[in-house]
């Protein structure tokens, strides 16, 4: 799983911080993905893409990956 930086306002940060520790990272997790792939955005407002092309990853290996149209490709 890759590591990735959330950065949220302060209201979200205060939600994050009082959920039970051991659960937040699944929880945030969970929460992009759902309001990204079942179009809770308020129809016809431009939502940006969890991942675009040229994103950088290490993962849980070490191994240091791009995203490409193709799916993560790992960087020799």
């Amino acid at each position: 799983m890759p590591i990735v930086s959330v950065n949220l306002t302060i209201k979200a940060y205060e939600v994050w911080a009082n959920m039970v520790k051991g659960s937040r990272s699944a929880r945030v997790s969970y929460l992009l993905v759902r309001n990204y792939t079942t179009g809770a955005w308020k129809e016809g407002e431009r939502v940006a893409p969890i991942l675009e092309v040229g994103d950088r990853r290490i993962m849980s290996g070490g191994e240091e990956c791009v995203w490409t149209l193709e799916g993560w490709k790992v960087i020799e």
